[in-house]
């Protein structure tokens, strides 16, 4: 059958067949197996939230985000009993609640950001780096075959990202965009508009733009009809450009500007871009995919901690739930 996730927000559904290996892994499916009320639940016991689980409950109590999600790691690994699904919401409710508040505050670019690789404005050095150093997948690496750190801004029309790589090889294997793009080098940005969290795979509820060397962003739209992932170019989304330092050939700084839509977005269409302002939060993470010369990549790391399900931390292109959160700061007086 097909196992249906409302995200409860209006006109907006994911869908998951049973026979899907991603359904299968992340919601411990079998084929031919009844949905029972624990798979039923077990989506919202990983921390996929709501349209409007920003709202306090008052039947919640007063939870932290701590034992929250102790609690909600403790019913994950058991069976589900009756009314459980309750105090699942409550507990999401009570995390999601915290991580608000906790959301990591953007700078507001007060003069013009040119996207060229040299970030010469006095903006990008008042901002502060942010390590990319999360293991997410395959060996973790040694400082000089990569590293990396980054910075963000935002104005009203774009978010702003200065990506400083240190990789000791850059690979562009495969010369179409589409074609097993992750297994290059490649930057990976998440990007949940409204930070609501839950499956993206196969919508537009978050994004994940895999910005190749030659500057070109690919996602994944939505499935073919043979169930295969439909690969998109979506460079309209974005400006990019990186260039290597003089004085360090193995360094290069990446600049990115960013248009932000929402899930109402739709391919093809003349969809427009959201008007960014002062204390939107947005779901975001920031990846990159190092390849040394193999058929796929040997290392991927990225900005968050990922909790891994059934070992398996690379969720991101998946579960927006896995995203950090931003916030985006005041302009200056």
């Amino acid at each position: 059958g097909v196992i249906k996730h409302d995200a409860r927000r209006a006109g907006h559904r994911h869908f998951l067949r049973r026979d899907d290996p991603v359904a299968r892994q992340r919601f411990g499916l079998l084929a031919g197996q009844p949905l029972s009320g624990y798979e039923r639940t077990r989506h919202a016991a990983l921390g996929h939230r709501t349209h409007h689980d920003h709202r306090p409950d008052r039947t919640c109590g007063n939870l932290d985000a701590l034992g929250a999600r102790v609690e909600l790691r403790r019913l994950i690994e058991t069976p589900m009993k009756p009314g459980a699904a309750i105090v699942v919401l409550c507990l999401s409710l009570a995390a999601v609640s915290t991580s608000a508040a906790q959301a990591d505050v953007v700078q507001h670019a007060e003069t013009p950001i040119v996207v060229d690789g040299q970030a010469l404005e006095q903006a990008w050095g008042a901002a502060e780096w942010r390590p990319l150093d999360k293991h997410m997948l395959g060996d973790y690496p040694t400082p000089d075959d990569f590293s990396g750190r980054f910075k963000l801004l935002w104005d009203e029309e774009h978010l702003y990202l200065l990506v400083e790589i240190t990789d000791d090889l850059l690979i562009d294997q495969y010369a179409d965009p589409l074609f097993r793009y992750w297994d290059d080098d490649c930057l990976e940005i998440f990007l949940d508009e409204d930070a609501s969290g839950g499956l993206h795979q196969y919508d537009y509820n978050a994004f994940a733009y895999h910005i190749a060397l030659d500057n070109q962003a690919v996602d994944i739209g939505g499935q073919l009809d043979d169930g295969s992932p439909e690969f998109l170019l979506l460079n309209d989304h974005l400006d990019s450009q990186w260039r290597r330092q003089p004085a360090k050939p193995h360094t290069i700084l990446w600049e990115v500007a960013l248009k932000v839509f929402d899930d109402s977005y739709e391919y093809g269409a003349d969809s427009e871009p959201v008007a960014l302002s002062a204390d939107k939060i947005m779901g975001f993470m920031l990846a990159y995919c190092d390849n040394d010369g193999s058929a796929e990549r040997e290392h991927f790391l990225g900005s968050h901690e990922i909790e891994p399900v059934n070992g398996d931390k690379n969720l991101g292109y998946i579960d927006a739930g896995v995203f950090g959160q931003i916030r985006l700061g005041a302009p200056a007086d």
